[in-house]
């Protein structure tokens, strides 16, 4: 479902099935609690594939695609920046498919391989990995005549348009206009969301 699409499913709803301009309900409450709602949803399909599945990973379409992003190699280390917000998800999930403009590809190197980075041969046998710090993406054993990464990522929803599909699992659309209806009407409390996506999330103020 789209963006927009969804906003408008849970106003329609809020008021009754009657549009109106008379509404305690306002588009920016509805806007302000989708981050955690699509984290939620996410959170809920990812345990349910992982328990059915076996599966880690998220449907395909969920990811969006960003191509020849300039490598920086005037700091400590080669990186890049993303060019928008992701969904921060187990495992670094929100992230995949990193790799540079000479077909290869870099795997995520993970906080518990950075505290035995000095020690483990892996850093400089030549394998490539990537690490993240906040928009900023560090890169280790860059072939020299690599210039441009590209990568997949899902996108943070507050970074999406309206006219953008979320990423919801098939089936799961209802589920997340119900919890949203629930939240802005009071039926249901508001839980802490530990995934601070944007400067409109319930918790980043």
């Amino acid at each position: 479902m789209k963006k927009g699409d969804l906003i408008g499913s849970v106003l329609l709803m809020a008021s009754g099935g009657r549009p109106t301009t008379d509404m305690s309900v306002r588009e920016y409450d509805v806007r302000s609690l989708l981050a955690p709602a699509i984290n939620y949803a996410m959170d809920a399909t990812y345990n349910i594939n992982l328990k059915s599945e076996g599966d880690r990973d998220f449907p395909t379409e969920f990811y969006g695609t960003y191509e020849d992003i300039p490598i920086v190699r005037t700091g400590k280390r080669p990186s890049f920046t993303l060019q928008k917000g992701t969904v921060p998800l187990k495992g670094n999930a929100g992230i995949r498919a990193v790799y540079d403009d000479c077909d290869n590809f870099y795997a995520p190197l993970t906080d518990s391989d950075m505290a035995t980075i000095g020690h483990w041969s892996g850093i400089s046998s030549g394998t490539k990995w990537y690490r993240r710090k906040s928009m900023t993406i560090e890169l280790w054993n860059v072939n020299p005549n690599a210039t441009l990464i590209n990568y997949q990522a899902i996108t943070n929803v507050d970074d999406l348009d309206d006219d953008d599909e979320l990423p919801i699992q098939a089936g799961q659309d209802p589920v997340v206009i119900d919890l949203l209806f629930q939240w802005i009407t009071g039926e249901k409390q508001i839980p802490y969301d530990p995934k601070i996506n944007a400067k409109e999330d319930i918790n980043s103020n």
